[in-house]
This record gives structure tokens, sequence and C-alpha cells, in this order.
């Protein structure tokens, strides 16, 4: 396959942490692209939890959040203060009993956090799977955008993970949306010289577009 991309390049520099490197690559118009336009793919911070309840559902604990919720101490789609509900924390940390537990108790499948990440967005970005099943099979809107204008898609292409993607294509998810830097979920995998990812995406995305022969 003829790569879109050019050479990926990373400069470090021994002055200081990550934000003294710098990452460039040469985009299909020779355009030289840095390290701003990759920004939202950097390595995921840790997703701390704060509050009781919260904290509960990042560690799996699903009868302590059953037990807050029952006498009242909590509601279902509470938030920390960065806007993060049990559903975000048990979606990051991979825990699909309590996001089963949580959706059984009818909380809002589609909240935001502080930026803008929906759960199903977390799911993604973390690699857990079985959360993310869980969510679109229960109505979680596969083409919402963060804060960078990516989607669930655009992480799971991101970070190789083909499961993931096929997962949230076989919910429709939109292959055209594109992000802040413009990039597509398939220009995403060919930037990460993943060509059997990204043949898999332009051949799903090619089937979209393709006019119904049966008619």
């Amino acid at each position: 396959m003829k790569k879109f991309f050019g050479n990926w390049n990373q400069r470090h520099s021994s002055s200081g942490p990550s934000t003294s490197q710098k990452e460039s690559f040469l985009g299909p118009d020779g355009q030289s692209w840095d390290s701003i336009a990759l920004h939202s793919f950097r390595k995921l911070k840790s997703y701390k939890a704060f509050g009781k309840i919260h904290k509960a559902a990042s560690r799996g604990a699903v009868a302590m959040v059953q037990s807050r919720l029952i006498l009242a101490k909590n509601g279902v789609n509470d938030r920390d203060r960065n806007d993060r509900t049990m559903l975000h924390y048990a979606c990051a940390h991979g825990h699909p009993v309590v996001v089963a537990f949580l959706i059984q108790w009818n909380c809002d499948v589609d909240l935001r956090d502080s930026d803008n990440c929906t759960a199903l967005i977390k799911a993604s970005q973390y690699g857990n799977g079985e959360c993310a099943l869980i969510l679109l099979d229960h109505g979680a809107d596969p083409n919402t955008k963060d804060n960078h204008g990516n989607t669930a898609l655009h992480y799971a292409v991101w970070h190789n993970n083909a499961s993931m993607a096929e997962i949230l294509l076989e919910h429709h998810a939109d292959l055209s949306i594109r992000n802040k830097d413009t990039f597509t979920p398939c220009t995403l995998a060919q930037l990460r010289n993943n060509e059997s990812l990204a043949k898999f995406l332009i051949e799903k995305r090619d089937q979209i577009l393709k006019p119904d022969e049966l008619k």
C-alpha cells in the first residue's frame, strides 16, 4: 500500500519532559505537522477518581456502588470535580459488571466529562471493548466528539485496536468525521503505519459510499 504520510520522526530534547519533545511528520501535501497536531493522542494520564462512589466504580466495587445508590447517598449520574460519572470510571478502568449495573439503574450513557469525553470514548481510549459493547448495545452514541474533535473510533485507530474499531463500526461509527487536525480514522491508521487496519477501514468506507446494487 502506498503510504499516505511521509516518515514519522521524533526529536527528543534532553532539557526536560514531554513538553520539550517534538514530533513531526510530512502530510500528503508536504506540510510539516508538529506536536500540536498530535496533542490529543499523547500518553493517557491516570484517570483518578474523587469521591467514595466514584472510587468504588473505578475499583469495580459494585456492591458499594449498589449500597450507596439504594441508600440514596448518591445518584447514578453524580459527577465529581472533573464532571466524571461512575460510568466514566467503570469504562476507563475496565469494569463491565459495574457498567451493566449502572445501566440497569438508568444512567445517562452519553454524559460528558470536563474534556467532553463520554464513557464510550474512555472505554476506547483505554481499550476496554466489553465495556464499549455494553454501552453501544444500550444506545451510546458512537460519534460524539471530545474537545479535540476525536471520536471513540479515532482513539481505537490511534491505539491500533482493530477489535474496538470493528465493534464501533458495527454500531454505525462514522468514518468520515475529522478531528480538529482534519484527520479521519482512515488517515490516522495510515499515519500509524498499520496497513492492515488502514485497509480494513478503507474497505468499510468504500462499502458505505458504494451505491446499493440491489436497488
